[in-house]
């Protein structure tokens, strides 16, 4: 719910740290493919079931054709990273 509302509420401000792989991965090397770049942010991908490798590929595609122009190349360093793992580690402490 957390990722929906700030991604749907403030997308020009937001990237959650998933959506930072992707666009740093295009940073860096920017003739990537969709498939070479979900290999990247899903290691094993290739034995995965086809219909979940192609939802990786479609999260990928979906990913770059909606925020890399405006947060890609560095500029996702300038935007809030919404990292549900830190949020998940403090809550399994308290």
């Amino acid at each position: 719910m957390g990722y929906e509302i700030a991604t749907e509420e403030f997308r020009a401000q937001v990237v959650t740290e998933r959506e930072s792989w992707i666009i740093d991965n295009k940073d860096r090397h920017s003739s990537l493919t969709i498939e070479q770049n979900a290999n990247l942010i899903e290691p094993g991908l290739e034995f995965a079931e086809e219909d979940f490798r192609q939802t990786v590929y479609k999260e990928v595609k979906d990913c770059l054709d909606s925020i890399y122009a405006t947060h890609g190349k560095s500029r996702v360093e300038e935007k809030v990273d919404d990292q549900d793992r830190i949020a998940d580690s403090i809550f399994q402490q308290s």
